[in-house]
């Protein structure tokens, strides 16, 4: 049972970027306080929600692309 789980990379890739895009979500929440950001707020309030969700997003699929592009790196041809 653990050989097959640990065979299927694509979950083993999902649970760690899982993992590290909750970690990088409380210890580096959106800079909501920054002076720029406020600005943008006021002057375009739905590119400022854009902004934000695409951090969130950006924190939770970066991991997962780069253990993506690690793993393909290292096969042979």
């Amino acid at each position: 049972m653990m050989q097959r789980i640990l065979n299927s990379k694509n979950l083993v890739a999902f649970v760690l970027a899982a993992a590290t895009g909750m970690t990088l979500y409380f210890r580096l929440p959106f800079p909501e306080g920054n002076i720029f950001l406020r600005v943008m707020a006021l002057r375009s309030p739905s590119g400022f929600e854009v902004l934000r969700y695409s951090y969130t997003l950006f924190l939770f699929s970066t991991p997962y692309i780069g253990s993506e592009n690690r793993r393909r790196s290292h096969t042979k041809f």
